[in-house]
């Protein structure tokens, strides 16, 4: 489970105005949740959602 921003930027390999890009603009949707206080991810999740995506974008 990745617990904050800079976690799941990692993981992506991207940057922090990019992530929020993919928040506001992706689809399909990024599967993070926001706590209040930070982001929240599962790491497999994430790494399918972006196999998805970068087929999508193709």
């Amino acid at each position: 489970m990745l617990r904050n921003k800079e976690e799941i930027c990692a993981v992506l390999g991207i940057g922090r105005r990019r992530f929020i890009r993919y928040l506001k603009e992706a689809s399909p949707p990024m599967p993070v949740r926001f706590d209040g206080f930070s982001y929240i991810a599962d790491r497999e999740e994430l790494l399918a959602w972006r196999r998805n995506y970068i087929q999508a974008a193709q």
